[in-house]
């Protein structure tokens, strides 16, 4: 599919679901995989069934609405490895009620963990990449319960039609504002990004074409 020996990633929520199926994705792919989840014991055993297929991995445990927290195992990446190059920004939570019983406080705690959550690591991320002029930041969002909701998927809906305003392929350019070319080396696996800006950027340009792409 693609070659990404040498690189660096972090995946959040991947101890189950999507994100330990992109995980192990990235890993075939070469990459180091830093495993991100709360539960440490799981993300252990995540990290031995790469090693017994002779692939890379590493845990890191913390709740992604712990934004310290993230911003130091980004940093520590960054120090441990000498570069860190894909944040999957994956983890993602649901309250599922009828909007008659959706307290504000469940909704918040839903936009913390699936908005706020996101622009945090990616800010985080981007303070890395800036500077290297590589990277690539990939967001996952419910678009299937923004475009058919129910009532019980309305605070997902919602941070979900934020994500879609966040670029997600490019993240970096220097001062002299040359841009990385979005359709250089992008593998595109049929997901499309609705974004506008890339992180830093405060004029216009034209969106991203692919969500999970990479130099």
């Amino acid at each position: 599919m693609f070659d990404l020996s040498g690189k660096v990633a972090l995946v959040t929520g991947a101890s189950r679901g999507l994100g330990w199926a992109m995980a192990q994705s990235l890993a075939f792919a070469g990459a180091h995989v830093i495993l991100n989840a709360r539960d440490q014991a799981a993300l252990k055993e995540r990290v031995k069934e790469l090693a017994a297929k002779g692939l890379k991995g590493e845990t890191a445990a913390f709740d992604v609405t712990d934004h310290a927290a993230g911003a130091e195992r980004i940093g520590a990446a960054a120090r441990k490895h000498g570069r860190f190059d894909i944040l999957v920004a994956n983890a993602g939570i649901q309250h599922r009620k009828p909007i008659t019983e959706f307290d504000a406080a469940d909704f918040e705690r839903v936009v913390a963990t699936n908005l706020t959550a996101v622009w945090a690591l990616a800010k985080e991320a981007a303070k890395v990449m800036i500077p290297a002029k590589r990277g690539r930041i990939i967001m996952t969002g419910s678009q299937g319960s923004g475009s058919r909701p129910d009532p019980g998927t309305g605070g997902r809906a919602g941070a979900a039609q934020h994500y879609r305003q966040l670029d997600c392929a490019r993240v970096f350019r220097d001062r002299d504002e040359h841009r990385s070319d979005p359709e250089q080396g992008v593998q595109r696996l049929g997901v499309q990004a609705h974004s506008r800006r890339p992180l830093g950027q405060t004029r216009g340009d034209r969106p991203c074409r692919g969500v999970f792409g990479f130099r």
